[in-house]
């Protein structure tokens, strides 16, 4: 298949140091993963190599599972590599959280936005169920800029639950851009204003910019959905001009 000779080559580039064989194993698992959309071994195991049995092609995908170790920031360097766009990121931190039986999956995650896809970069599996912290965010952060340095990142997006005096104060420390959802009863300013009185008064697609200290500005806006008026609230970071 001119896809497997294809992948390798690519795979080769920035996982020099994987056996030929297992970068072979890799393309075909990758493909066979695109072409069926399912991640269950034994319909894997059916597309994987043809004219090998697929209980063969199952062992396989077994042991190389169970004894591999990924490196996931060499795949994250590859993903990187293979983007058409270099510099003016626009890089989202998210979560995701779901349960398998009892095993809680909770995945914290961050990625380069590209149109409407998401490509993601570095992630965390969190061992536990609810809400990231911010040791946990700062420890991934820290993966992703050894990666993509700051001034490549256009703006760093997170919704309202990646807050904290600490967290943000980390990201201007290390000079990243950022806009960040708040809560709109988060207290604004030196009077501790809810933000939703701030912004209470926009109109449809009207925006108002609060100037910040060292901490950053606040702005909102005001915008049609489901709802009649939905206002969003953020507290932003943009970077300096020389």
């Amino acid at each position: 298949m001119n896809y497997v000779s294809k992948l390798t080559s690519v795979l080769s580039d920035d996982l020099a140091d994987w056996h030929k064989a297992r970068l072979k194993f890799m393309a075909r698992f990758v493909g066979s993963l695109l072409k069926l959309t399912t991640v269950n071994f034994s319909d894997l195991a059916l597309a994987l190599k043809p004219g090998v049995q697929a209980s063969s092609n199952y062992r396989r995908i077994q042991r190389f599972m169970a004894d591999f170790a990924f490196d996931f920031d060499a795949f994250g360097q590859l993903l990187l590599r293979l983007l058409p766009q270099k510099s003016g990121f626009t890089v989202s931190m998210d979560r995701t959280n779901w349960q398998f039986g009892e095993t809680e999956i909770n995945v914290l995650m961050i990625g380069i936005c590209r149109g409407k896809v998401c490509f993601p970069v570095v992630w965390k599996l969190l061992g536990k169920a609810g809400n990231s912290n911010t040791d946990e965010r700062i420890a991934l952060t820290k993966r992703f800029l050894a990666l993509v340095a700051p001034r490549d990142i256009h703006t760093f997006v997170a919704d309202r639950e990646f807050i904290g005096e600490r967290w943000l104060g980390y990201l201007i420390g290390e000079k990243v851009p950022f806009s960040i959802r708040i809560r709109k009863n988060t207290n604004v300013g030196p009077e501790e204003t809810p933000a939703w009185k701030l912004f209470s008064g926009l109109k449809v697609d009207q925006k108002r910019i609060l100037p910040g200290g060292k901490r950053g500005a606040c702005w909102g806006t005001a915008s049609t959905s489901a709802q009649p008026l939905r206002r969003r609230h953020e507290v932003h970071r943009a970077r300096r001009r020389a």
